[in-house]
């Protein structure tokens, strides 16, 4: 794909009978958009973490930095029902079935709004009785019970934000992600908003979260209302709901659910380990480390979920040639941008950091090291999840990818006391880099290898139409 012809599909209007240029046109402005969505996440990110830590001071900035990687776990709540549903509806969109595009959202919906009312009252008991002084080490009285109603309240506001989540995932799924990504601004730019007015007020953990995830609730309402409101009335929520959709949206959530809980246990444990192993004094290097580096896989990242819509819709038009030179394209960009991000912060790291958050934040020489060890594994992965997301076949990948987050967290824990923070990174590597992403990558290159089209799961009986184009 020359260069004229990639302007072209970014800025210019995709043929829209020749179905792969309509793909890529998607997915390069998905891109494009994402990129800006980040850039204002990022720029908003890097100018409140000094500011942060500089409000909080060490030890409450660890336990704002720890109650958010927490926080995370909740996330297992949606059951793979956010992720699963742009794999339902690729397939609804692309076969032209508005009834089951509206019961997928509509299962969708109301599974996440029960599974957030059950959790409210669980966690409403929960937390006042939770020991966090021995939980997270936490020296003073006064700080344990400033945390454990900051914990309070983020876990509320983040539940109220599960149902939510699926609006996202609808505009993907249409191959919309420019309007997506639209809202992850707003999202960005309300919830810094709310954490500078916290600061602003001389407010401790307790406001800090109200800000920030208050911000991010008024955001989230907004794009409801505008997603059902005005771009897809046809798609609002139903009690009408057939057996045979159930089954096919909490199967597809299955498999993303399992590596849900895998992605959580390897990319929000370590603050929690390192934390209650060594102290939140050592959250910091560590945290904001990983901040750098988890810009080495951004530009995937960031066309990650168009390119599952787009594959899911080519998988289901039983375009398998189409798909595999997307997985080759999609490879190549993760080598060619993610390589020299990796060299460049291997060596500036550590005067980085020393500069932006101070000389507490500074990490180790074997951190670095295998921080960008973990990099490469991450580069490697991402196309691969594409795949088997894009074409529904996460199942084995799901099952090996939890065993081998098990793994990697229980070696890591036992490794903190005697090598310290690098320890987490070594255990990933080793753990879920033999255990998942091996058998991963034999699994796609078979599916590649396959040019007899898969069977369609639906018929195309009634067409989708958006009052907007």
């Amino acid at each position: 794909m020359n260069f004229r012809l990639v302007m072209s599909l970014l800025f210019g209007r995709a043929p829209v009978q020749d179905e792969s240029l309509r793909r890529y046109a998607g997915i390069l402005r998905g891109g494009a958009t994402a990129i800006v969505a980040k850039a204002v996440s990022a720029v908003a990110g890097f100018a409140t973490v000094p500011l942060t830590l500089h409000h909080l001071g060490s030890e409450r900035y660890g336990l704002w930095a720890t109650l958010f990687s927490i926080l995370s776990w909740l996330s297992l709540a949606d059951l793979g029902l956010s992720n699963g549903l742009i794999s339902a509806l690729s397939e609804a969109f692309a076969l032209e079935r508005r009834d089951l595009a509206r019961e997928y959202v509509s299962a969708s919906l109301w599974g996440l709004t029960g599974m957030a009312a059950i959790l409210t009252i669980v966690l409403g008991i929960a937390v006042p009785l939770t020991d966090w002084s021995s939980l997270m080490h936490i020296g003073t009285p006064i700080v344990a019970k400033e945390f454990r109603n900051a914990a309070g309240l983020a876990a509320v506001i983040f539940l109220m934000n599960l149902p939510l989540s699926i609006v996202g995932r609808v505009f993907i799924a249409a191959q919309r992600p420019a309007t997506a990504n639209f809202w992850a601004i707003v999202n960005s730019v309300a919830s810094v908003t709310g954490l500078l007015i916290a600061i602003a007020c001389q407010g401790r953990l307790f406001a800090l979260v109200a800000g920030f995830s208050g911000g991010q609730l008024v955001a989230n309402l907004a794009s409801a209302l505008w997603l059902f409101g005005r771009e897809y009335p046809q798609l609002r929520p139903t009690t009408q709901i057939a057996r045979g959709t159930l089954r096919r949206v909490f199967g597809v959530a299955a498999s993303f659910f399992l590596t849900q809980i895998a992605t959580l246990l390897l990319f929000q444990s370590a603050n929690v380990l390192i934390a209650h192993r060594l102290g939140p004094g050592f959250v910091a290097p560590y945290q904001i480390t990983w901040m750098l580096f988890m810009y080495v896989t951004l530009p995937q990242q960031l066309m990650g979920a168009n390119i599952w819509a787009a594959i899911g819709e080519a998988y289901a038009k039983a375009d398998i040639h189409w798909i595999r030179r997307l997985f080759r394209r999609y490879a190549l960009l993760g080598a060619v941008t993610g390589g020299p991000v990796i060299v460049v912060l291997v060596l500036g790291a550590a005067p980085l950091i020393r500069w932006w958050a101070g000389p507490q934040a500074v990490p180790s020489r074997d951190l670095i090291l295998w921080m960008a060890a973990w990099a490469c594994v991450l580069l490697v992965i991402q196309p691969v999840i594409a795949v088997l997301a894009g074409t529904a076949r996460l199942r084995t990948y799901s099952i090996l990818s939890l065993v081998g987050a098990a793994v990697s967290v229980v070696a890591a824990y036992f490794a903190l006391g005697f090598f310290g923070p690098s320890s987490v990174l070594a255990a990933y590597v080793a753990g879920f880099g033999l255990i998942a992403v091996l058998p991963a990558i034999g699994q796609v290159r078979e599916l590649l290898r396959e040019d007899r089209p898969p069977a369609p799961m639906m018929s195309a009986t009634h067409p989708l139409e958006s009052s907007h184009g």
